[in-house]
């Protein structure tokens, strides 16, 4: 597959996208940092 044009190849950033997407709907947000790494930093304190 020279230069991946074929029309079963899809570019990363749309797959990156449709990845990001399933993501939100999973969640029903955006991306946001875990609440549970600064819990975890006080406990560690």
């Amino acid at each position: 597959c020279p230069g991946g044009t074929e029309p079963g190849a899809l570019p990363a950033s749309y797959i990156v996208r449709l990845h990001r997407v399933r993501q939100d709907d999973r969640d029903g947000h955006r991306e946001r940092p875990p609440r549970r790494e600064p819990s975890r930093r006080t406990r560690f304190t």
